[in-house]
């Protein structure tokens, strides 16, 4: 009998127990690249190798890591035009409009990956709002992955994460030439704060805020921790906070205090009904 069932099911009980990730039957190859990564990194001879350690000592670092492996962190910039266009001319706008009294914005980008979604908010806010130039603005970059989060804070990317939803005006910009590829300039780098964190956490230490992406997070979670995970959000968000989720997710039959807003065809959620 081959011994992939047994560590994948082994895997899969781990990731639910620290981070409640929910990978299905049939993921077989999420857990397989993830594994395949985390043994190149630290140098075991095999899979087995690796499994076998993580179980003699399932609260080390190591196992930590193996569990942060199992998220498939894709990611590029500027990715799904029309939030781009929604943020730029609406929801911004509007935010800076019921913020201008404090002068302050914090923007939340949960699961991160490796940065390019907050790269892209800095840009959006350099590129398109001046006035903000003079605003306590922050942006948040969290993701469970240690490795992505020290990614997202050398702020390098490669040639082809370049080619991907990058302008070259805006290349040219805000990013310079080093070894590896293109480092983010200063002027973006001082609006991001990369923080490692698991969203399963019994509760999350951030600041309140007024925007809060979370696209392609709940995919990963059954309908409980989903609840749960939306109503740590909501404990870190303002009434009139857009929660912006990826396509295909919904707070509506999972948590009742958010209310489905849109704009045009782009579509958020807020837990009070009124026109952010």
């Amino acid at each position: 009998m081959s011994e992939r069932p047994k560590y994948f099911e082994y895997i899969r009980k781990l990731a639910k127990e620290r981070a409640h990730l929910e990978i299905g039957e049939t993921s077989n190859h999420v857990v397989d690249a993830g594994l395949a990564h985390i043994r190149r990194a630290r140098g075991f001879n095999s899979v087995e190798e690796l499994i076998d350690n993580v179980q003699r000592d399932p609260d080390s670092t190591l196992a930590m890591h193996v569990v942060e492996s199992m998220t498939t962190n894709e990611t590029s910039f500027f990715r799904d035009a029309h939030l781009w266009a929604a943020l730029r001319e609406h929801l911004l706008p509007a935010l800076i409009k019921l913020r201008k009294t404090e002068r302050r914005l914090n923007i939340w980008s949960a699961a991160t990956a490796s940065g390019q979604e907050a790269f892209s908010l800095a840009i959006l806010i350099r590129e398109n709002f001046p006035e903000l130039e003079d605003w306590r603005v922050g942006i948040i970059a969290s993701d469970i992955s240690r490795e992505m989060i020290t990614r997202t804070r050398s702020a390098i990317y490669s040639e082809h994460e370049m080619s991907r939803g990058m302008p070259e005006r805006l290349r040219e910009r805000y990013f310079h030439k080093v070894d590896g590829g293109y480092q983010a300039s200063d002027s973006l780098r001082n609006l991001i704060q990369p923080q490692v964190l698991n969203l399963a956490q019994s509760s999350l230490l951030l600041p309140k805020f007024d925007l809060v992406l979370a696209r392609n997070v709940l995919i990963y979670f059954d309908v409980e921790n989903k609840k749960k995970m939306l109503g740590q959000m909501a404990a870190c968000m303002h009434p009139w906070t857009p929660l912006i989720l990826g396509a295909g997710e919904t707070t509506l039959n999972v948590e009742a205090s958010f209310s489905e807003m849109d704009y045009g065809s782009f579509r958020f959620f807020s837990l009070e009904n009124r026109n952010v």
